[in-house]
């Protein structure tokens, strides 16, 4: 579908979807305010191309998924409303159809866009980009949208989005949670007695690039690949990097190459993350640059990650984070499963499981099997179980059920704290063990038994019985609808 971000901007152009603001922008606090402001309309909020930066010569391009489901048909391919839902079971179709998986195409440097400029040594700068500081606390500039290549001998290729935060003209920290692949890869490295480990950030890639690094693939499975099922089957195209062993895909708008260290560290932070909270001070790994190479009058391209509808972006954390936990569920053979939900604006902090239950009284062991799967026990505060007769994503079940079939001294769980990922905006205490790269949350967990209970689960009483239509009568009435004098 898509050969370049260009490609995509252009489409957007055709098809009205697109903004040019002329207005000189002084800082990045103005960009994340319009943006902010875009979001809060939560519709028709068009892809905006930034051309006037105060100082800078490099334009911007936010909000290119926006939240209008119109523009993720656009993106790929797909009709033109969808739910969030129908997105899920669309991402896991083409994780699942490995056929569509395509392996990525090598072509020279003299045909990759990206290689029209190259800059080493002195010629060096971030500076000349306009990574901005993009919310008022913030304490640096950040790379928002880079996707970070890295690679192992053991695993194959990781990309993935992780925050970076520029600390002079030739280095960023960059986010290496032990609970994410890259932060995996450096561990690995360590261990192995490396020094450092090497890895390429692209800015500025199709959109089905984007969602395979935000996608939670197993950790031998290549985003490249995954990326061609998104993009209409369409292989993607990779080009040799300058100075280290990577390839990056030859249409990224930049590319800054260089190594991330496993023994140097530095402080980053306050940033507005995507749980709308600014988070506090970090120490994450340095990663120091052996050159950028970039398209002539590249864009650049930026998201805020700190409005629940920001630049499409929460929504598309939340699609990818919801077939993710999906898969883990199906792939854990949960008895009596039916279907799971990561409701848009919990983050991934609340999880919500319907099942159908074989037996009385096995709501609570349920809930702990369910805990004991990595994804959730890594990144879930509050685990929910509902019976088969609600819908885990449509909340106002999910709040009947939590009102109505919950009494908390009998159907609530609270752990001690656990340790889980680092980004937790509810821990009371965050730590870094000495054999990890970034540091990890204590959080206690929450765990809700919100089905219907029984004698075995200690009712001492009938259980109440819920009032539903039955079936034949819902198609008997369906059947004289018309007759009733209905449109339809």
């Amino acid at each position: 579908m898509y050969e370049s971000l260009r490609d995509y901007l252009d489409k957007l152009e055709k098809e009205g979807y697109l903004l040019r603001i002329k207005k000189e922008i002084e800082n990045g606090e103005e960009i994340f305010t319009i943006l902010w402001k875009l979001a809060e309309k939560g519709k028709d909020d068009p892809a905006l191309i930034f051309e006037n930066i105060k100082g800078y010569t490099i334009p911007i391009v936010a909000n290119i998924f926006g939240s209008d489901s119109k523009r993720w048909a656009l993106a790929f391919g797909l009709k033109n409303t969808m739910s969030i839902k129908e997105l899920r079971n669309f991402v896991i179709s083409k994780i699942e159809q490995k056929n569509e998986w395509k392996k990525p195409i090598l072509i020279s440097s003299s045909e990759a866009p990206t290689k029209e400029v190259i800059l080493k040594g002195n010629e060096i700068d971030l500076f000349n980009f306009p990574i901005l500081e993009w919310h008022p606390n913030d304490n640096g500039r950040y790379v928002t949208y880079g996707l970070a290549i890295t690679k192992d001998e053991t695993y194959g290729v990781n990309v993935g989005i992780y925050r970076m935060m520029v600390l002079d003209r030739n280095k960023l920290t960059i986010m290496c949670s032990p609970y994410q692949h890259i932060g995996i890869y450096l561990e690995k490295a360590k261990k192995e007695g490396k020094k450092y480990l090497e890895c390429a950030v692209t800015i500025g890639n199709i959109p089905a690039l984007i969602i395979a690094g935000f996608t939670k693939l197993k950790i031998r499975e290549n985003e490249m690949e995954f990326a061609a099922a998104l993009n209409g089957g369409q292989p993607v195209k990779l080009v040799k990097c300058e100075t280290v062993n990577l390839e990056v895909p030859a249409d990224s708008e930049i590319v800054i190459e260089g190594r991330i260290s496993v023994e140097n560290f530095a402080p980053e932070g306050t940033f507005g993350e995507y749980m709308g909270y600014h988070e506090e001070k970090m120490e994450y790994p340095v990663f120091e640059i052996s050159c950028i190479t970039h398209r002539r009058n590249p864009f650049y391209l930026t998201t805020i990650v700190s409005h629940h509808r920001a630049d499409g972006e929460a929504l598309f954390r939340s699609v990818v984070q919801n077939a993710h936990f999906y898969r883990e569920l199906k792939r854990a053979e949960i008895p009596g499963f039916v279907d799971c939900w990561l409701p848009l604006y919990g983050h991934g902090f609340v999880g919500i499981v319907s099942v159908n239950k074989k037996f009385r009284g096995w709501g609570r062991q349920l809930l702990y099997k369910i805990f004991g799967i990595p994804f959730v026990a890594a990144t879930i505060n509050c685990l929910i179980l509902v019976d088969d007769d609600i819908d885990p994503a449509n909340l106002d079940e999910v709040i009947w059920a939590l009102g109505t079939r919950v009494d908390p001294y009998r159907d609530v769980v609270i752990t001690k704290p656990i340790a889980m990922y680092g980004l937790n905006p509810a821990a009371s205490v965050r730590v870094k063990p000495p054999e990890t790269s970034a540091e990890i949350s204590l959080i206690s967990r929450m765990l809700i038994d919100a089905t219907l209970k029984a004698e075995e689960d200690g009712l001492q009483r009938k259980p109440p019985i819920p009032v539903k239509v039955r079936k034949e009568m819902v198609q008997t009435v369906e059947a004289k609808w018309k007759e009733y004098g209905f449109v339809e």
